[in-house]
């Protein structure tokens, strides 16, 4: 991870001998796929990022329920669910979460954001040896405002957030169907469930230079 005045940068490299990817419609269900992720959480909401060897992306924005009352910040026309694409959830992987049900925006764009893929190998080919995959993204502040909780954007010096990094795999190293998928994250999460914000790592802002 890298970040300057405008952007937080996310750097991906996935080894992988047989790199492949199916879904190719934006906002798939890319978990499905071989994929990386990455979450970004506020107080009581966060942003989920997914996105597979073909570039197919995967955006939500999640709300916890509990925060649809009179003056709450997230009780405004713009998070409204009536009529928008809406994904519930209280948990995965038969861990149900203590807060509750989370309205997930399928709708929601994170505005500016990019991306790039690139394969060190052939997609979808049955033949040779691929060494893998990776990732670039880039996320710009301004999109992430409702998870600011009061912090500046961009960050100041020793600004902490919560970010987690992940990435799930369904087929193993010799094509075999993985199930479960394996799945890594930056932090244990004690439960198959990468919708945990509050084991998400700890995240601190430096503007010394990286060496």
């Amino acid at each position: 991870m890298l970040w300057d005045d405008v952007h937080l940068y996310f750097g991906f490299t996935a080894q992988e001998t047989d790199v492949w990817a199916t879904l190719t419609e934006r906002d798939s269900k890319i978990w499905f796929d071989n994929d990386l992720e990455i979450f970004i959480a506020g107080s009581d909401a966060y942003y989920e990022f997914e996105i597979n060897a073909f570039g197919t992306v995967y955006e939500v924005f999640w709300i916890w329920q509990d925060m649809y009352f009179p003056g709450s910040r997230y009780n405004v026309p713009e998070w409204q669910p009536e009529g928008r694409r809406i994904l519930l959830l209280d948990g995965v992987g038969g861990h149900l979460h203590p807060r509750g049900i989370r309205n997930g925006f399928l709708d929601w764009d994170l505005p500016g954001l990019r991306h790039a893929v690139h394969v060190d190998g052939v997609l979808n080919s049955r033949t040779g040896t691929d060494q893998g995959w990776s990732a670039e993204i880039a996320v710009p502040w301004a999109g992430l405002r409702w998870l600011a909780d009061g912090r500046s954007l961009p960050p100041c010096e020793g600004d902490v957030w919560r970010i987690d990094c992940s990435r799930f795999q369904h087929i193993g190293p010799h094509g075999e169907k993985l199930d479960p998928a394996a799945g890594w994250t930056m932090n244990q999460h004690g439960h198959y469930d990468s919708h945990i914000p509050e084991v998400f790592p700890y995240v601190t802002f430096s503007s010394e230079p990286v060496r």
